[in-house]
């Protein structure tokens, strides 16, 4: 039988360790480039997964909904990857960051924060505000509003108002407005925007203190949006395998049981989802099982993520070079789809060949323009990092 005495002290140990901020960044280890390469493959291959995804909806979805349920579970769990991928990579930074400073610089953790997420937001708001200013012109309506088409239409048009702008602009849409619908995958970069924030309060501010800020924090924004704590628990798997790395004590065998105890768990909220789902039941009526489903295939990934970088798995890189861009693909493609759905609406609303075509020409579209303007803002800097003291001069 187990020791059940002794079960319960590791975990308080480990409940010990991660109240001392000392202990959570203390270490750093580098992952091998193999693993790098593994995981810069996810990135783009969740990208391009996200994409196809929107495009089935928006093109195909209207004329055959069918695959509907599929893509979209699909697409949820490639944000979850994400997710899980952001909370690693945001934990590995922190680490470097105390490695090298000899503290935790809060400045410099922000602004690597800020120059990464600012420049392809900011050009997906202007770029959203364009498309919406342009559709009247080009939309054989005359209006921003697309020709009916039946009940599985993505969006019935491509419009934000000032509100939902300055909601997403200061990352409280989902909390305190409505995300654009013209742009529905802005919905989860203020979940990520303030789990960075919530880490940063608690590494700043050391000790139990720190952890009791940053769990009110996000408790409170809880209160507004019960999915940002759940979907929390995978960011926070993808912190908790970098933690482990960087200290040597990823097991392979719990990772395994980790991945395939979720990944079952996952799959029954899928299932759920796909019987009420073909069952008849209005979309509206089951968003839980998406949220469940998109929560424990995220912290499935994660078992798997930390088979990868402890060397106990390893696979092709085969989207790595899109990774470069994936950040901009994700802000940038779905008014772009819609965009290019409403121009091309009135020749395939009826021809569902014709219209799976358009998605596929439409998502490739996306990924050559994504491409091409994240070579720009993507290396953009707003914001000037603070110079490195040298070690005499501290």
């Amino acid at each position: 039988m187990p020791n059940y005495k002794t079960a319960q002290m590791k975990l308080l140990r480990t409940i010990s360790y991660l109240q001392n901020t000392s202990w959570v960044l203390g270490s750093h280890r580098r992952i091998s480039s193999s693993a790098s390469e593994q995981i810069d493959s996810w990135r783009g291959a969740s990208a391009l997964a996200v994409v196809v995804a929107h495009a089935q909806q928006i093109f195909v979805a209207p004329l055959y909904s069918g695959a509907y349920p599929i893509f979209g579970l699909a697409s949820q769990f490639a944000v979850m990857v994400f997710f899980a991928l952001s909370g690693f990579l945001i934990c590995k930074s922190a680490t470097r960051n105390f490695r090298d400073n000899s503290r935790f610089d809060l400045r410099e953790y922000a602004v690597d924060r800020l120059n990464r997420i600012l420049p392809p937001f900011v050009f997906s708001l202007v770029f959203l505000a364009l498309l919406c200013f342009v559709s009247p012109y080009v939309f054989p309506s005359g209006t921003s509003v697309f020709i009916e088409a039946g009940s599985f239409m993505a969006r019935h048009e491509l419009d934000v108002t000032a509100l939902q702008m300055f909601g997403a602009l200061f990352f409280v849409n989902g909390f305190l407005t409505e995300t654009p619908p013209a742009n529905g995958a802005l919905w989860s970069l203020p979940y990520e925007v303030w789990y960075y924030f919530a880490f940063g309060l608690m590494l700043a501010v050391r000790g139990r203190l720190g952890l009791v800020l940053a769990a009110g924090f996000m408790l409170a924004l809880g209160m507004r949006n019960n999915g940002f704590i759940l979907l929390s628990m995978v960011w926070a798997s993808g912190a908790l395998v970098a933690v482990l790395h960087n200290n040597n004590l990823i097991n392979a065998y719990y990772a395994k049981w980790v991945t395939f105890v979720f990944g079952v768990i996952a799959l029954m909220f899928a299932g759920s989802y796909l019987v009420r789902f073909y069952g008849g039941e209005p979309v509206a009526n089951y968003p839980r099982s998406v949220v469940l489903w998109s929560a424990f295939s995220g912290v499935s990934f994660c078992g798997v993520l930390a088979l990868v970088v402890n060397g106990a798995m390893k696979g092709r890189a085969l989207f790595g070079r899109t990774a470069r861009f994936s950040y901009t693909l994700y802000l940038s493609h779905y008014p772009l789809l819609l965009f290019i759905y409403g121009v091309s609406q009135q020749g395939i609303m009826h021809d569902l060949v014709l219209s799976f075509v358009v998605a596929i020409v439409s998502a490739l579209g996306c990924v050559v323009f994504a491409s091409v303007v994240a070579g720009y803002v993507e290396n953009y800097r707003l914001l000037k990092a603070r110079p490195k003291e040298t070690a005499a001069a501290r």
